[in-house]
């Protein structure tokens, strides 16, 4: 049976297009490199397994995993 993910797709900072793959609120796994958002959608789908329930467009790149943000950061807001 094939996952059911969330794809968050976003431009980088690079200027390619890129995308998160998320489990619920975990991220399983992360596309780059690629000329297009439709690109982005294929190749998550390529990965293995993967049924894209929801497709997000983001305004700006998600956090890397470990990489703190005024949004996760336990110091924000003290």
């Amino acid at each position: 049976m094939a996952v059911r993910v969330t794809l968050r797709i976003y431009h980088a900072q690079s200027g390619q297009w890129a995308g998160q793959i998320l489990e619920g609120n975990e991220e399983i796994g992360r596309v780059s490199g690629c000329k297009s958002a439709e690109d982005v959608e294929l190749a998550a789908l390529r990965c293995g397994g993967y049924t894209i329930k929801k497709v997000e467009h983001l305004a700006e790149p998600p956090p890397l995993p470990g990489e703190y943000t005024e949004l996760n950061h336990p110091d924000f807001g003290e």
